[in-house]
């Protein structure tokens, strides 16, 4: 509100966030979308309790919209998951799978905003079947495999070689931070965005349509705060 306040009075975003304000819980508070000619700004999120995905002014419905607070809509695969009040997480060590969404949808935009504390990684899955023996794409958020971003096929719960891989920037805040996926998939074309920073931008026909997911692995300390499928918009003439 002070943010909002201010850029109407002065039209010069501050960007700075009072000391007054901390989370009570430890967290640091982050900026998320700092751009004033963004629908959505001004907003701010947690190292700990992440921040909710505004949709921009004008768009349509979600096909599916989670704030992880219950596992209503959820469907577990592999491995046990826990509601904490910080949102979802893996209950303990190793593979785990949720799926959410229909099997039907093809063209969509999945934004997941999630923490990793510690250990390996996340992943988030897209046009993928939801069986148990999971098939689809697999985004990965992956500092166990050298400090990357990757995307990998995964048939019957196998994952392949990543076939799109690019290194964590140096310097890269890995642990503790929040971090928001965007994974847009039309047509043949997939665009993958961390922070609103496309990573990748590949075209691959291997799975057409499907639901979402989210996985994680080994001893991986991650914490998903809320999850979100748009449909792609069509174009205006």
């Amino acid at each position: 509100m002070i943010e909002s306040a201010q850029f109407i009075q002065t039209q010069r975003a501050d960007l700075s966030i009072p000391d007054q304000f901390r989370c009570p819980s430890g967290g640091e508070y982050v900026w998320i979308h700092n751009d004033p000619e963004d629908p959505r700004y001004p907003q701010v999120g947690c190292s700990i309790h992440g921040w909710r995905t505004v949709p921009s002014a004008g768009s349509s419905p979600p096909l599916f919209e989670s704030d992880l607070r219950s596992m209503e809509d959820l469907m577990p695969l592999i491995g046990k998951w826990e509601i904490t009040a910080d949102g979802l997480r893996p209950k303990n060590h190793g593979e785990h799978r949720l799926a959410f969404g229909d099997r039907q949808w093809t063209d969509y935009t999945v934004t997941v905003n999630a923490t990793l504390a510690s250990g390996r990684g996340y992943g988030v899955y897209f046009r993928a079947d939801g069986e148990k023996q999971i098939s689809g794409y697999a985004f990965q958020y992956d500092p166990g495999y050298g400090g990357e971003f990757m995307v990998r096929k995964v048939f019957n719960g196998r994952e392949q070689p990543p076939f799109q891989r690019a290194k964590f920037p140096d310097g890269y805040a890995v642990y503790d931070q929040p971090r928001e996926v965007s994974i847009t998939t039309q047509g043949n074309t997939t665009t993958i965005k961390v922070d609103g920073a496309t990573i990748f931008e590949f075209e691959d026909d291997t799975f057409t349509g499907g639901m979402a997911g989210l996985r994680t692995w080994a001893d991986s300390n991650t914490t998903f705060h809320n999850v979100r499928v748009d449909p792609i918009e069509e174009a205006t003439p």
